[in-house]
């Protein structure tokens, strides 16, 4: 009976403080999340994590995963983070797809920082331009299009 009382039952913690652990695993096991200040939001139901905001690589996405899985009493996580590398990706292969921008594609050049997407470099005219910007915003994960695309002086 002594050994039994001796033995340490496992402590059940509420969401809140899963939650809590989460963001502590997030802000001070690893750095990276803490300096550069990521805006991650993290929402615990019923013991399952989600994930969600922006993240610079998607290197830092999956270590995210894997600090969230690590909190004792985590039964899942599911990520819903957007890695600005993975968004540059997606935004460039979309406007390298569009028909109208073909000529333009190799002088836009799509940077990316917490899902703010910047363009930048030259393009044919003001319709190729504002056509690329519309491009860019209808991407997964964009939440604001900074168009810095030049349009190219005509040559004569």
């Amino acid at each position: 009976m002594v050994a039994e009382q001796a033995v340490l039952e496992e402590q059940v913690l509420t969401d809140e403080e899963l939650q809590e652990q989460v963001y502590h695993m997030l802000n001070h096991v690893y750095p990276p999340f803490r300096e550069l200040l990521l805006p991650i939001e993290v929402e615990v139901k019923d013991g399952v994590v989600t994930l969600t905001g922006w993240v610079r690589t998607s290197t830092m996405k999956h270590m995210a995963t894997k600090l969230a899985a690590e909190v004792p009493g985590v039964k899942e996580v599911h990520n819903c983070l957007v890695a600005d590398d993975e968004l540059e990706r997606a935004v460039a292969a979309a406007l390298e797809a569009e028909p109208s921008l073909e000529d333009d594609f190799p002088g836009i050049h799509v940077d990316a920082l917490a899902g703010a997407i910047t363009l930048w470099g030259y393009v044919s005219s003001e319709e190729d331009k504002r056509r690329a910007e519309e491009i860019a915003a209808q991407v997964d994960g964009v939440r604001k299009v900074i168009n810095d695309l030049k349009v190219r002086e005509p040559m004569n």
